[in-house]
Order: C-alpha cells, then structure tokens, then sequence
C-alpha cells in the first residue's frame, strides 16, 4: 500500500472487503445454499471481462477461507466476487456508476 491518504483508502476497502466477506460466508454456511451465480474462478474472471470489461483493481484475503475482488470497468460497471479455498468462486454483489475517490488528510483543503 501507498502513504497517506492512499493508505487509509487501501485499508478502509480491505476492512469493509473482510466485513462484508465475512458475512457472506456465515450467511452461505447458515442457509447451506449460496444464490449467486457461482462457477470456477478463470469462469468468472473471464465473464467479467467479455461481458462487461472489467478488470480486477483490488483484493483482500478473507482470513484463510478465501479471497474477496473488485472488478470495475471504465464505464463504472463493478462486480466483487468471492473465491472461496476450494477455488469456486460468486459473485457478492454488482452494480453501476463505481467511483473512486481520493481521500482527504485531516486538516487539508477540500
């Protein structure tokens, strides 16, 4: 990760990626079933990118179960997908409009 304000942004998505990770995963195992598309990882990756061009810009490690990913296109199309450590991999959650924003340090100008 990077200094500053780039920092606190990593460890900002790479908190809220575990959170919301880890809900995923005590929701799946609680229901027994996953309702996601769900199929081998190289599947999604490649879906993603032929259908909707997007390309992975961030990662985090999911204690030891697995691995979260966002995946964002330029016209701002995003999709996080889960792997977990059996190599299958859902998709979590997707929409439209993604942005990402630089954070500010405290006591600079807006």
């Amino acid at each position: 990760m990077g200094k500053g304000p780039f920092k606190r942004l990593g460890i900002f998505f790479v908190c809220f990626s575990l959170f919301v990770g880890v809900l995923y995963l005590k929701e799946a195992s609680a229901t027994g079933a996953l309702q996601s598309p769900c199929s081998t990882r190289s599947k999604m990756v490649e879906l993603l990118s032929n259908r909707y061009q997007e390309a992975k810009t961030a990662m985090g490690l999911i204690s030891n179960r697995g691995v979260i990913e966002l995946y964002v296109s330029a016209s701002g199309s995003w999709t996080m997908l889960i792997t977990s450590s059996n190599g299958k991999a859902c998709i979590l959650a997707a929409g439209k409009y993604w942005q990402t924003t630089i954070a500010v340090p405290e006591g600079a100008p807006a």
